[in-house]
């Protein structure tokens, strides 16, 4: 359920700890591709960004692995979201987070968020709390938030929480360790 997968901003907690052994990528839970950790949509297009994790306990090549983060805007399906990529590059640590960041964050500074943080500052995020948002690996949706299909009004809702992806804080909860790409 929805309520498992994100939680809306109010506790602390940091993504899953992932513990590795010598041979293979994880011990428990066995995860083996990047997830979104966390999402900003704000008030404001100066205040958006995507965190990508990798919980895996090797590098991950963001470009050799052809990551890119995907946009539905109003209603829509994946294709069109692939269509709209943002593609990633870099290698990103084992157990570390990529942020993706809206290019006016420059102009923003808070506790929650500031362009420091940021990995990438582009132009290209159009998403509002209407929008899906996906994160593809090699051409293949490995998370969302959002789904595809019509347009949802002012945001999806997350559990009780209606429209909890507009002007919200969205994070994982720790026990959760991998994507999800059904909403329901």
């Amino acid at each position: 359920n929805k309520t498992a997968l994100l939680a809306v901003l109010g506790d602390s907690a940091a993504p899953g700890v992932v513990t590795c052994n010598a041979t293979y990528r994880v011990t428990l839970p066995n995860t083996n591709t990047l997830f979104i950790s966390e999402y900003l949509e704000g008030s404001s297009s100066s205040k958006r960004y995507i965190e990508v994790f990798n919980p895996t306990c090797f590098p991950f090549d963001l470009g050799a692995e052809s990551v890119a983060i995907w946009q539905i805007s109003g209603g829509g399906d994946w294709a069109e979201g692939a269509g709209n990529a943002i593609g990633l590059s870099g290698v990103l640590a084992a157990g570390e987070t990529f942020v993706v960041c809206d290019d006016r964050a420059a102009s923003f500074s808070a506790v929650v968020f500031s362009a420091a943080k940021c990995n990438l500052l582009t132009d290209e995020f159009n998403f509002n709390g209407d929008d899906a948002i996906g994160l593809a690996v090699g051409g293949v949706l490995v998370d969302s938030v959002g789904e595809e299909g019509s347009d949802p009004g002012l945001g999806f809702d997350i559990g009780t929480t209606l429209r909890a992806t507009k002007d919200h804080v969205l994070r994982r909860l720790p026990s959760i360790v991998t994507g999800e790409t059904n909403w329901a």
